[in-house]
């Protein structure tokens, strides 16, 4: 968003993204996400299927969902992870595969609301990267 417009105008671009954002650009709502995590706004979920839609960096998508993970809640979390790549779809399963993400703050916050909601077991970080550890699946 661009830095003559006022927060007041962009705090209401927030509010009504997807009227406001339907025909947008990828980097245009790269630059309102951005503009939202300076402030710490929470997303509904049209959100991230209008950003999903758009291709919106996938890094920058996570970034965002970390903030409104409380207010939407884990099935309508899960349902966004879905239609993410398979890395963040796969974290919506039980199962004895490790997924590994990058040691990036949208994914540790992301991993830390499953943890607590009991959608994933642990995770463990190492370097640049974050290993998964998920529920197995019943037997």
């Amino acid at each position: 968003m661009s830095t003559w417009v006022p927060d007041a105008v962009r705090e209401r671009v927030l509010k009504e993204i997807v009227d406001y954002a339907k025909d947008a650009d990828a980097p245009t709502m790269e630059d309102a996400i951005r503009y939202a995590l300076s402030k710490d706004y929470a997303f509904a979920d049209e959100g991230f299927r209008l950003f999903i839609d758009a291709h919106v960096d996938v890094a920058l998508v996570i970034d965002a969902l970390g903030p409104s993970c409380e207010s939407m809640g884990v099935s309508r979390v899960e349902t966004i992870l879905n239609m993410l790549p398979d890395e963040y779809a796969g974290l919506t399963t039980a199962g004895r595969d490790h997924p590994k993400l990058s040691d990036t703050r949208g994914n540790l916050i992301l991993l830390e609301y499953r943890e607590k909601h009991g959608k994933v077991t642990s995770f463990t970080v190492k370097g640049n990267t974050i290993r998964v550890n998920k529920h197995y699946p019943p037997r």
